[in-house]
């Protein structure tokens, strides 16, 4: 059986990713599917440490299946059995897969590198398990690409403006769908492989060239203005991105791995309408194993800082009015789990039983 990991990440903290993963825990094991849950990073804690704000704890029932590290195994009240301490290493010790013995609250801290994350799911995958559900961050998303598909938690902790709330969206949508065929046979002379990193060393202007890693000098097209294939590996910020841009003639291609090398840019609205914009200059750009997003969930809350008394205190925008405004404007399913919660564990579960041998449990 094909066990499906399905990572719940959030744009920032406080956006709602610890609802939507406890959310979709409880309906997973309601609904007859026996769930399995690892972090990328840190959750289950009781109360916030930037802002003193309770936070959501993460409840978990008998038969399901947890790996997190060593020093969070006594933090919550579940009581869990131990199978196997792994070999992955983490700053809270290495990672335990514990089995619940009986309901409670668990905390989580797991793997924070891809190689790592991979290596544990295909582990979990040879327990009893129907889907592994993976807690993650948006300044974390590097090991996401291990998983098999990607939930966005965006809300008002994120920016309590509307507009600005749903310009991001937008972006993370827009990057999220830059998507292509596998790469051509182009001739050898036609496709240049390029290291981000190097396309911001000093000295390299756009009228010099940038030379690839295969010592090509010139970025352009190819022999009867064939396009020119630019595969590029690493992380691409803005400014990485502008270089090449700026070197390379139409018609090219800029040719990704994975959709997460755009999306640690540090300004994703700022990357989208770049990467927008390239199409009327005759470039184009898409991953060639994108990362699929199912969905993305809101969250109204947000704390707001209050100087006088110098402690936070919980705010919302208007739920209904911010789940509207995104729905209508971002081309992938919006959901506020506290009052549509069964919607996405719906899609979620659609998307779980496409694989083949992909059942109930």
């Amino acid at each position: 059986m094909d066990v499906k990991a399905i990572g719940i990440a959030g744009t920032a903290k406080n956006t709602g990713k610890t609802t939507t993963l406890s959310w979709l825990l409880q309906s997973a094991l309601e609904d007859g599917f026996l769930p399995a849950v690892t972090s990328i990073g840190y959750d289950g804690e009781a109360v916030d440490n930037v802002t003193g704000l309770p936070k959501p704890r993460l409840a978990v029932a008998p038969g399901m299946l947890v790996a997190t590290a060593e020093r969070c195994l006594s933090l919550g009240s579940a009581q869990l059995k131990i199978l196997e301490r792994s070999s992955l290493d983490t700053p809270l010790g290495p990672v335990f897969l514990a089995l619940v013995h009986s309901p409670g609250l668990v905390v989580l801290a797991g793997p924070n590198k891809t190689s790592d994350l991979k290596v544990l799911l295909q582990r979990i995958r040879e327990e009893k398990a129907s889907v592994i559900l993976v807690d993650g961050a948006f300044g974390r998303l590097a090991p996401m690409q291990a998983t098999d598909g990607l939930i966005m938690a965006q809300g008002a902790a994120r920016f309590s403006e509307v507009s600005r709330l749903v310009a991001q969206t937008v972006a993370l949508a827009g990057l999220f769908s830059l998507t292509g065929p596998a790469v051509s046979e182009n001739a050898e002379g036609n496709r240049r492989v390029i290291s981000a990193a190097s396309l911001l060393e000093v000295g390299v202007t756009p009228d010099r060239g940038m030379p690839s890693e295969k010592g090509e000098d010139a970025l352009v097209p190819g022999p009867d203005n064939r396009s020119s294939d630019f595969l590029v590996n690493g992380m691409l910020t803005l400014a990485a991105l502008q270089s090449l841009v700026l070197q390379i003639k139409a018609p090219a291609r800029i040719i990704l791995e994975n959709t997460i090398q755009l999306l640690l840019s540090g300004d994703v609205e700022a990357v989208w309408r770049l990467v927008s914009s390239l199409a009327e200059k005759g470039i184009e750009i898409w991953a060639q194993h994108p990362l699929p997003l199912l969905a993305f969930t809101i969250n109204p809350f947000y704390p707001e800082w209050i100087e006088g008394s110098r402690i936070f205190r919980e705010r919302y925008l208007q739920a209904e009015a911010l789940e509207a405004a995104l729905a209508t404007t971002v081309p992938f399913p919006v959901f506020d789990v506290k009052r549509n919660g069964t919607g996405l564990w719906q899609l979620v579960k659609a998307f779980l039983l496409k694989t083949q041998g992909m059942g109930q449990y």
